[in-house]
Order: structure tokens, then sequence, then C-alpha cells
């Protein structure tokens, strides 16, 4: 159960996040590059830190259909993009797709929110996905 307290700028550090994501029952680890893997259900997601403009970045990656004419993939993210607001799509490259939100923590935010808001890009990204990809580029 995650306690409603307030974490302050400098509480913000990829560590303090692991363990809250942890507490949360939610698996998160930092691998040997440094970056935080959370796996709440069925996707991943990765989470970083923006500490100069004092934000929290959650991103998924998903591959897209390579073969498929550029204009479609631009249509469907475009389409995800002013459906689905919470997240924002954007193609990687030819073969790629990533999933963001950004969470700005200036001034402190509550650990409550840093996890619901991991939970809610995890349930937002695969529904604008499944609304969406009616030609299933994505995979």
């Amino acid at each position: 159960m995650i306690q409603a307290a307030l974490l302050h700028d400098a509480d913000i550090t990829l560590e303090r996040l692991r363990a809250l994501f942890q507490q949360a029952a939610i698996r998160a680890e930092l691998d040997e590059d440094g970056d935080l893997a959370v796996y709440p259900g069925e996707l991943k997601a990765f989470v970083h830190l923006n500490e100069a403009n004092r934000q929290i970045r959650y991103v998924a990656y998903y591959g897209i259909d390579e073969n498929a004419p550029r204009l479609d993939k631009l249509e469907l993210l475009n389409r995800m993009n002013r459906e689905y607001i919470f997240a924002r799509f954007a193609l990687v490259d030819e073969e790629a797709i990533s999933a963001d939100f950004y969470l700005p923590f200036e001034g402190g935010v509550s650990a409550e929110l840093i996890v619901e808001s991991l939970q809610l890009f995890c349930v937002a990204v695969p529904a604008a996905i499944a609304a969406c990809d009616e030609a299933r580029l994505i995979q």
C-alpha cells in the first residue's frame, strides 16, 4: 500500500522510484545501463528522470510493420494522439513506435500520483492501440 506522502524534488531518484514501484507490487529493475524498467501487468515500460525540467517520463516501445507505408503509420499515430491525449505516440524509426507521458514533480509530487499515473499509462497505451490500430500495424 502506498502512503500519500509528498516526495520533494530532491527525493525523486530512479532508486527511490524503483523502491516505490516495488512497494506497490510492480516489478521494477534498474538495468546495467541505469535504466529503470517496470512491468505493471503485460506492458514493459521505462522510467526516466529529466532533472533539469523536473519531470518523470514513462515510455513504452512497440514494433510496427516495417513494410507498411510510412503514411499509414503516421496516420495511425496521429489518430491515437488525437483520440488518446494521456500518452503521446511517435514514430521512432520505420520498425518502432514509442508512447510516453511526462509527470512534472517540481515543488513535490505524491508517491500515490507517481504510481497511479504509471498504472494509467499502462492501461491507456494498450487501449489506444487496440481501439485505433484496425490494420494491426503495431506488434
